[in-house]
């Protein structure tokens, strides 16, 4: 491309350089919900319904990660009970989180096939499958679906290692916990998820121990505005959550790790005397296959299609497969009328501006 003669008048089309972190999970998750890793990373987190360590015996619908998910409001109430724990040695660990309408389902699907039994000898040993609805166990909607409501435990810090989970190697939930199945949580008398009347937070049976476990976990929760579920030592609903008629069904997902984004070059600047010139590749030596028009209507619909990072720039440069700096942009230009895509191609160096740069006319 050549140089105009006269010093252009430049247009800013839009930015280029882009550094810095992008933040973890943002923009997967619907308004007022949040990682728990990302607001209180310390809590442990034992995902059951993601793995196969659970009544039904494999993964649950609509858990597609193992991540615990909850309103922002309920992450950070669990946030301040881990900093009044953490001090005493222990650590919240949670099981379940928000649950998607359709693990619900899966549930209920579950229980309503009275053939698989694949699990009782661990969840519900003492009772027939065809009565864990009768005995409010299983049931068509839960409160885990509002996503303020949360499964958990506490742990003796540091935290042991867990055994992996044997399908073959199944113990009554109700057990002694010497006797039951392997969790690295402090003893509550039962295993978690246990369809079994010991699981009861206030059964008299709970002595020692277990009964006290229980007494600090629903002080703890308490503090923080969450109630317990008298049926289920383990679950806790906060008072003030922010849906109470709103169940969700959106996956869980894992989330985006936080990274550095490479710094990308897009188009900033353009000579609206002779327009941009957009060649087939990113070589000077490709001929012209259009001039897009410089007229501001035109140049609003310039946008950077393909931008290459600088790193990837640079080893194509020190192959000496570019010939000018900085890159190439590669653009796509939609028509002012049509609104479709006129013009595939790329711009050289000199229509492409870095950030740092402090005065546009040097892009030209």
């Amino acid at each position: 491309m050549n140089r105009a003669s006269s010093k252009p008048a430049l247009f800013v089309l839009g930015f280029t350089l882009v550094m810095g972190t992008t933040p973890a999970g943002a923009g997967g998750l619907p308004e007022h919900f949040s990682y728990l890793s990302e607001v209180a990373p310390s809590i442990i987190q034992d995902m059951r319904y993601f793995g196969q360590h659970n009544f039904l015996g494999r993964r649950v619908a609509g858990y597609e990660a193992g991540e615990c998910i909850l309103t922002t409001r309920a992450a950070k109430r669990l946030k301040a009970v881990q900093a009044r724990l953490k001090p005493k040695g222990l650590s919240l660990k949670v099981y379940d989180c928000y649950r998607p309408k359709r693990a619900v389902a899966d549930f209920v699907a579950w229980a309503q096939d009275t053939e698989d039994t694949a699990t009782k000898a661990e969840f519900y040993s003492t009772i027939p499958k065809s009565e864990l609805f009768q005995r409010r166990y299983i049931a068509k909607r839960s409160k885990h679906s509002r996503g303020s409501a949360v499964d958990v435990a506490l742990v003796a810090l540091p935290a042991a290692a867990e055994p992996p989970f044997d399908m073959g190697a199944q113990a009554a939930c109700h057990l002694p916990k010497d006797q039951r199945y392997g969790d690295n949580s402090l003893d509550f008398g039962t295993g978690y998820d246990c369809f079994h009347e010991l699981s009861h937070t206030l059964n008299p049976t709970i002595k020692g121990k277990a009964r006290a476990n229980r007494a600090l976990l629903v002080a703890e929760m308490a503090r923080a505005g969450f109630k317990n579920y008298k049926r289920e030592w383990w679950h806790f609903e906060l008072s003030d959550e922010v849906f109470r008629k709103t169940y969700f069904d959106f996956p869980i997902v894992a989330r985006k790790a936080a990274v550095v984004a490479e710094p990308m070059l897009k188009v900033t600047c353009a000579d609206p005397a002779t327009g941009v010139r957009v060649h087939e590749g990113p070589s000077i030596g490709h001929e012209v296959s259009a001039h897009l028009p410089g007229d501001a209507r035109g140049l609003k619909e310039l946008t950077c299609a393909g931008e290459m990072p600088l790193r990837q720039w640079r080893a194509l440069d020190a192959l000496g497969r570019l010939s000018v700096r900085p890159p190439w942009c590669q653009i796509e230009w939609a028509g002012a009328d049509s609104g479709k895509p006129a013009v595939t191609g790329w711009v050289n160096g000199k229509y492409l501006k870095a950030e740092e740069d402090e005065n546009p006319a040097d892009c030209l």
